[in-house]
């Protein structure tokens, strides 16, 4: 009888709860009117679920960042150094330190001297890693120096010159020859330091000669043939042997077919303007293009992951660069051919910086190429 009893007063007890949890339940979602809400049910059971994952934390590599409230703690810091951090939701709270277009180019400050920085987290587009910048001349704080020795991978050096230029060659003789760099973020390799970057490479291999990288990072193709406008207008009086252009992904995935045309076309009209030899056009992938194997992410939305038509854009400039006798080079071939030889997929890391920006591998690969096409 006193089983019975019992039974019953348990049941009493966890209806009358479901029912008073109901009733809360209709309250608070009657609160809350047409606003999107999560339970207080679920609310409670992923705090429970969140304390138990967050055992894991004992185990996370005390040099990556996990939690973003790391990063917006920095921002005062970086904000004193003429700094910023990129790749991040803070970049807008960020003056524009860098570039200028002042002079009727969108183009870097004369006279930079920043670090740059990769910093250590997968807290967004782990193939486009977080990055802070700083004014190589201020002192950092404590604080900030502390954060940049244990959660980034070291720094590279970004200079320009007078000219607003990533720095080449600071002492243009005008009894030599001249060759002109340019391209887009990929050509320009912000984050890998000055002596890694295709101009100051062919360097080496080429000591005769001048080059100069007029590179821009920027989203609007039309910045990156106005720079090289306004450098060709500068050293008119020049002999320029070779104008080098790189097109990546991204700046072939803002023009259609036609615009490409209209571009080859401006360049032939520059080549015969300014007496050019040489014009070599390269084509550079963005890492999901060799790699879409294990670079695509389908939960992700990531704004320029990947790029859908890029091989048919690829295909569509190189066979319209031969058909103004321009010389071209095709870096996904170059890339693949690397990777196949070591028979390994991972190996394409070898050639990025980031999803958009060459290594000093590729850039070595890149230049080996059009050592055997500029004319001297």
């Amino acid at each position: 009888m006193n089983k019975n009893i019992n039974f019953k007063i348990l049941l009493t007890i966890l209806f009358s709860s479901i029912f008073l949890l109901l009733l809360i339940e209709g309250f608070y979602s009657l609160s809350k009117k047409s606003e999107n809400h999560i339970s207080i049910t679920y609310n409670v059971y992923s705090n429970i679920r969140d304390n138990d994952t967050n055992l894991e934390s004992n185990f996370r590599h005390k040099g990556v960042v996990y939690d973003q409230i790391e990063l917006e703690n920095l921002i005062g810091d970086v904000k004193s150094l003429n700094g910023f951090i990129g790749n991040s939701p803070y970049s807008d709270k960020f003056e524009q330190t860098l570039t200028s277009d002042e002079s009727g180019c969108f183009r870097y400050k004369n006279n930079l001297d920043m670090k740059s920085y990769f910093i250590r987290t997968n807290l967004y587009n782990v193939y486009d890693p977080v990055t802070i910048w700083i004014d190589n001349g201020k002192i950092i704080p404590s604080d900030l120096s502390h954060f940049l020795d244990s959660k980034s991978y070291g720094y590279s050096k970004f200079t320009t010159n007078d000219r607003g230029l990533r720095a080449t060659n600071f002492n243009i003789d005008p009894n030599k020859n001249l060759n002109i760099f340019g391209g887009g973020g990929a050509a320009l390799s912000s984050m890998i330091s000055d002596a890694y970057t295709i101009p100051y490479l062919i360097k080496e291999h080429d000591q005769d000669s001048q080059y100069i990288n007029a590179s821009v990072s920027s989203r609007n193709f039309s910045d990156v043939m106005c720079n090289f406008k306004k450098e060709l207008n500068f050293y008119k009086d020049f002999k320029i042997q070779n104008l080098i252009l790189l097109m990546s992904d991204l700046d072939l995935s803002q023009l259609e077919n036609s615009d490409i045309l209209i571009y080859l076309e401006e360049i032939d009209n520059i080549k015969s303007k300014y007496g050019i030899e040489e014009v070599i056009i390269i084509y550079f992938p963005y890492i999901y293009t060799v790699s879409p194997e294990i670079t695509s992410n389908r939960n992700s939305n990531y704004p320029n992951v990947y790029f859908n038509d890029a091989i048919k854009k690829k295909d569509f400039l190189i066979s319209n660069i031969s058909k103004f006798g321009f010389q071209s080079i095709d870096g996904l071939n170059v890339f693949l051919y690397e990777i196949q030889k070591e028979n390994s997929l991972l190996n394409v890391f070898e050639y990025y910086l980031h999803h958009g920006q060459p290594s000093y591998k590729a850039n070595a690969l890149i230049v080996n190429q059009i050592i055997k096409l500029v004319k001297k």
